[in-house]
């Protein structure tokens, strides 16, 4: 245990002494852009901007990016990803759908009238 804590001091020690931050801040249902992934050095003034995952899309107000600060620590991340809004998913002649959400990922499912035939309902 007493290891792992003076290896977990030592890096940090190592990164103020070097002007480098570690691993940028996690977004949920997000990530850094293409041109941040994979990469382990953060220099001091690094600009890491986020996107967020297909079928997600940042809220209003929402900041893109986290900032390598001085002092090796990185600029609170503002920035929430939330599903998108798909909205209704259409009418049918001679039916119905039934949907418990309109969000991406949810799943409407579509019925004809009693008495109607499949080829009657579109």
């Amino acid at each position: 245990m007493s290891e792992r804590l003076v290896l977990g001091l030592l890096a940090v020690w190592v990164a103020r002494v070097t002007g480098d931050c570690g691993t940028p801040p996690r977004l949920n249902n997000g990530s850094p852009t293409d041109a941040f992934l994979g990469l382990s050095s953060f220099p001091l003034g690094t600009k890491v901007t986020y996107r967020c995952y297909p079928g997600y899309t940042f809220t209003s107000g929402s900041r893109r990016f986290s900032t390598c600060n001085a002092d090796s620590t990185w600029t609170t991340l503002r920035s929430t990803c939330e599903k998108l809004i798909c909205g209704n998913p259409g009418e049918i002649l001679n039916g119905y759908y039934e949907a418990s959400d309109v969000t991406f990922g949810s799943q409407a499912m579509f019925y004809c009238d009693p008495g109607i035939e499949v080829g009657e309902c579109r």
